[in-house]
């Protein structure tokens, strides 16, 4: 599954000041609930929250892939966040999480999500991809540089 069609200004932002795990979600929540407004914010971030319960997402990078499935969410949509700075995500022995992949779906074709996270796991796992992601200034630069990442992996 290719990132690019899901890419939106909308979606991507670089985040200064964001103070915790729970504010990082709820920057998710915030731009779902825009982007689905059948769907609440508060209604994102409990899903959000009730999947970090299970086994939170964030990785020794530094890349968390938090991720909620909504039956009224009518198709996938990324959210991609860069924090400065990162912020711890779990009682696990990580760093900080600074890129945050956010995936909101419809339960009903969870292997969209689980496709999604095959290709991002294949970006920023690819040499260079996280510094190159962690250098941008601000959403756009983002949304650009996530783009020429997806394209240079065909």
């Amino acid at each position: 599954m290719r990132l690019e069609p899901l890419l939106e200004l909308d979606l991507t932002a670089v985040l200064s000041g964001v103070k915790n795990r729970d504010a990082a979600l709820d920057a998710v929540a915030e731009r779902g609930a825009s982007k689905f407004p059948v769907v609440t914010r508060s209604a994102f971030m409990a899903a959000l929250k009730e999947r970090e319960s299970k086994y939170p997402t964030g990785t020794p990078e530094g890349v968390a892939f938090p991720h909620a499935l909504l039956p009224e969410v009518p198709r996938t949509a990324l959210v991609c966040l860069l924090l400065r700075p990162a912020v711890k995500w779990s009682t696990q022995n990580h760093p900080g999480q600074d890129v945050i992949f956010g995936i909101l779906g419809n339960v009903e074709a969870p292997w969209e999500h689980v496709r999604l996270l095959a290709r991002l796991a294949r970006i920023v796992r690819s040499p260079g991809a996280l510094e190159r992601v962690r250098s941008c200034a601000d959403g756009k630069g983002l949304l650009q540089r996530l783009i020429e990442e997806d394209r240079a992996h065909g």
